[in-house]
């Protein structure tokens, strides 16, 4: 499977939301149901955001990602002393 080329832009958006569903890809990228619904797929099987919830919503499932979102969020103390942040 080839990747999207709107993949890396997804994720930017899905680390700004924290939650993600295809309606949402749908319209801010202004693409159609099957593509959005392929690259959450392809996002899913990254481990990058979960199954699909009750509401048809994903979120961030990877630590890592995670970390980042809530550091972003102002949320420092989520961090051990141990992890560093990498700009």
């Amino acid at each position: 499977m080839n990747k999207d080329p709107l993949l890396n832009d997804v994720k930017q958006f899905i680390l700004e939301r924290q939650f993600v569903s295809v309606s949402a890809i749908q319209r801010r990228f202004q693409i159609g149901f099957m593509r959005a619904e392929r690259i959450l797929d392809q996002l899913e099987k990254d481990r990058f955001v979960s199954k699909k919830d009750k509401n048809f919503r994903r979120k961030i499932v990877e630590e890592k990602y995670e970390k980042k979102v809530r550091f972003a969020l102002g949320w420092a103390e989520f961090f051990d002393k141990e992890n560093e942040v990498k700009k």
